[in-house]
């Protein structure tokens, strides 16, 4: 019998097999569904962020069973590592029930395991953008469906524009 396998892990899994922090543990890692397609068929597109433990973070498009393209890898800096920790850590959770293709999965590691959290991409939680900016931004493929549920401005309303980052 085949068991799942988390999003997370099929990515982190295709990232090392192309060298990208081979046996380093991970931090954290985001993953934003583009499609409705269960986490393990093979055409499931997502797009992912995962950092490191040690700064080293990596994003790209996930072809489940096809391909891993466009990544693109950076060093985080301590200071920067330190903040992104700390956005993570902010977070409060969450676990919408909505379309795969709608969400925004954060993944994390706690002193008692994992912690996953599902978000509504429309209405992503403030930090979220701050943490984006930190791994070098939205991709293409979502910066317009994605909304941050931003602190009121000026005038009195949320910007919550699309991929206003």
């Amino acid at each position: 019998m085949r068991t799942a396998v988390s999003l997370a892990f099929l990515g982190a899994a295709v990232c090392l097999s192309l060298g990208f922090g081979r046996g380093e543990e991970v931090a954290f890692s985001i993953a934003i569904p583009l499609d409705d397609k269960p986490d393990n068929k093979m055409g499931h597109v997502v797009i992912e962020y995962v950092v490191r433990k040690s700064g080293l973070a990596y994003d790209g498009r996930d072809v489940i069973g096809w391909a891993y393209q466009a990544g693109r890898r950076r060093d985080l800096t301590e200071a920067q590592l330190a903040k992104a920790t700390k956005l993570v850590d902010s977070l409060s959770d969450s676990t919408v029930t909505l379309p795969k293709s709608k969400t925004v999965v954060l993944t994390r590691r706690t002193a008692e395991g994992k912690k996953r959290m599902v978000y509504d991409r429309r209405k992503l939680p403030a930090q979220m953008k701050e943490l984006f900016e930190l791994l070098g931004g939205l991709r293409f493929e979502v910066k317009d469906n994605i909304n941050f549920n931003l602190e009121e401005t000026e005038q009195g309303s949320a910007d919550t524009r699309p991929g206003s980052l």
